[in-house]
Formats: structure tokens, C-alpha cells, sequence
């Protein structure tokens, strides 16, 4: 969890509270594109001593109450088991599809840039510092992101999408 090797270890609840507050900052930027909506958030439970450094981290965001600036997110977060949970199986899906993309996978590269990277959010063009981050904030560590995501684009694109009608077709053939 926090093996460094480009940066200084942080403890575990800065950690915590530096993606949380990217995560919130984000969810804020998309809620507020449609004002009269609400955003709940469920996590997926973990040990109890990460829990405990979960909850220490959010007192420290929020305080001690309901934060202005994330007007748009319930200020209470539910705990929900990770299989049953939607959101936890897409950002599994995106984690997963971002790490075999900077191995430089084919069949990764290819859902990347078709499936996740169309949704990553940007500013001026730019996922690097928004959509995409490290945490703890590194010149180094974004700079090798850089490099990566520079290749992976410079990369041959190759359709490894197959189409249903293809699938079915070869279905028959056997």
C-alpha cells in the first residue's frame, strides 16, 4: 500500500485523505454539471485498522460536518461488499485496464484508449493532474506517467474488439 520507491512514504491516512480528496474534488467537478443532483458514496469494506484510517482521514476532510465545497456529495459514506457493489467492479475494471496499459498490453492499450480514456476527466485537454494523478503530487512520478501514456498512444492501435455477429459466425462454423 505504500511502498515507494520515486517518493517518501506517506502514513497510510495521508495517503487516504490525499485520494479522497482528489476523488471528492472530482465528483464535485461532474455534480455540479447538473445542479440539482446528489452524489452517495459506498466503499468497499476493508480491515478494521484500514477502516479506522478511512474514517480519520474523512473527519479530516469534512470536519466537523457537512463541507460546503462539496455541496453536491452526501457527507456520509456507506460501506458495502465490493462484489455487489457496481462502482467498485468499474473502477476495478479501469484499474486493471490502466495497469496492463502502462505494461504496454495490446488488448489493454486498445480498451484504454476506446473505453477509459474517452471518460477520464481533463482540463484544457490535459488528463495528467486531474483524471490522472499521483498522490502524493511527484515531478518525477508525472513525468514517467508522461512517458508512458506518450507510448501508448505512439503505439500501432490494434482492433482487438470482436464484434458480436463475428463471435456468433464462429459459433456456427464448429
Amino acid at each position: 500500500f505504500n511502498h515507494r520507491e520515486k517518493t517518501n512514504p506517506w502514513g497510510m491516512k495521508e495517503i487516504l485523505k490525499g485520494h479522497f480528496t482528489h476523488i471528492l474534488d472530482s465528483i464535485e467537478k461532474e455534480m455540479s454539471l447538473h445542479p440539482q443532483s446528489t452524489c452517495v458514496l459506498f466503499l468497499s469494506p476493508e480491515e478494521p485498522r484500514i477502516e479506522s484510517h478511512i474514517r480519520k482521514a474523512l473527519a479530516e476532510i469534512y470536519g466537523l460536518g457537512p463541507s460546503p465545497e462539496y455541496s453536491h456529495i452526501k457527507d456520509s459514506f456507506n460501506f458495502e461488499v465490493s462484489l455487489h457493489s457496481f462502482g467498485s467492479q468499474l473502477a476495478d475494471y479501469c484499474a486493471g485496464v490502466f495497469n496492463g496499459c502502462c505494461r504496454f498490453y495490446p488488448q489493454s492499450i486498445d480498451l484504454f484508449r476506446h473505453q477509459v480514456w474517452p471518460r477520464v476527466q481533463k482540463k484544457n485537454k490535459q488528463a495528467l493532474g486531474w483524471g490522472i494523478t499521483e498522490i502524493p503530487p511527484n515531478p518525477l512520478n508525472r513525468k514517467h506517467t508522461e512517458e508512458i501514456l506518450k507510448k501508448v498512444f505512439q503505439t500501432k492501435e490494434s482492433d482487438y474488439r470482436v464484434r458480436i455477429e463475428n463471435r456468433l459466425k464462429s459459433k456456427q462454423k464448429k
